[in-house]
Formats: C-alpha cells, sequence, structure tokens
C-alpha cells in the first residue's frame, strides 16, 4: 500500500512532505481534492467511524445488548426429550425411574431446607480429619456401599480407613 500525504496528498508519508515548510502553500486533501488537510473533518469524504446501530434499545440493560444471543435447540432434537421433568437424586444413583419430581418453581421453603442441610453437610464434614486422604480412598471405587464405608470410617475417627 503507497503512502499518501495528509498535506499535499503526494504519494509519500506526511512526515516527509517537501511542502508542509513553504510559505504560501495551499494544502490538498487527499480524500475529495479540496482546499484542506485529509485529516479535516469537515471534509466531505472524511472517513466516518461506523457505529452498531440499534445496539441499546430502551428498557434493555448494555448487558443485554451485549451478551451473545444463544442458539435455539435443533428442530431435529426429540420434543419429548426437552420436557422431560427433573429428575431426583435417587432416579440418578439407582437409574431407575422415580415417580417424585421436584417442583419446577422453588419456594422459600425449598430454600430454607436446602440451606438446611448444607449446615448439616457442613458438620459431618468438619469431623472429618484429613479430606484429602478420603477424597483418595473415595475415588478409588466405584462401589457406592464402599464410598460410604469410607466416609463412615473416617467420621468414627478410624485411621487405619483412610491411609
Amino acid at each position: 500500500m503507497n503512502p499518501k500525504c495528509v498535506i499535499c496528498a503526494g504519494s509519500h508519508e506526511s512526515r516527509d512532505c517537501p511542502n508542509k515548510n513553504k510559505e504560501n502553500f495551499v494544502t490538498k486533501c487527499a480524500n475529495c481534492g479540496g482546499n484542506h488537510t485529509a485529516s479535516y473533518r469537515g471534509c466531505p469524504r472524511f472517513p466516518k467511524i461506523k457505529t452498531k446501530t440499534n445496539l441499546l434499545q430502551p428498557g434493555k440493560s448494555l448487558a443485554h445488548a451485549v451478551t451473545p444471543k444463544q442458539n435455539p435447540i435443533p428442530s431435529n432434537q426429540n420434543i419429548q426429550s426437552r420436557t422431560e421433568p427433573p429428575k431426583t437424586w435417587s432416579s440418578l444413583i439407582t437409574g431407575t425411574a422415580d415417580s417424585q419430581t421436584p417442583s419446577a418453581t422453588p419456594n422459600s421453603s425449598d430454600f430454607s431446607d436446602l440451606m438446611s442441610l448444607i449446615g448439616e453437610i457442613r458438620k459431618i464434614f468438619n469431623g472429618i480429619k484429613d479430606v484429602k486422604a478420603l477424597t483418595a480412598k473415595m475415588q478409588s471405587t466405584e462401589n457406592l456401599v464402599d464410598k460410604l464405608m469410607f466416609l463412615s470410617e473416617a467420621l468414627r475417627g478410624n485411621p487405619a480407613a483412610i491411609v
């Protein structure tokens, strides 16, 4: 790409322009040929910065405007699989269908119950001396009963079971 002088529209860089220190020199625009420099923002052919139009909409946040849109679920998927009710933990572990599914809309009672459960689980794990060793032992097996036995032995404080 050849350089173009913004002072005289010549084929050289502006810093090397032989005319810039001359008296009575008339500037020439490289964009339109007018009697001004090419960097003059009033030039009718001065490059304009293109902005995204309609980026912000009334009633919409900036985060909404700049967040990429999610791709819809492909139409070739089975509609029944999209509307399948959520599964319970017991049905996931046992692999059997469970007739009791959690409600789709949690309420404050559900949240309170969940927070109580988390508090009780925290009390359980505070009694375990070496969580890292217990985790390694539990990851060494796929058998759920063995995992529960390792956990119960750790809670009982049996050091031989963890090592």
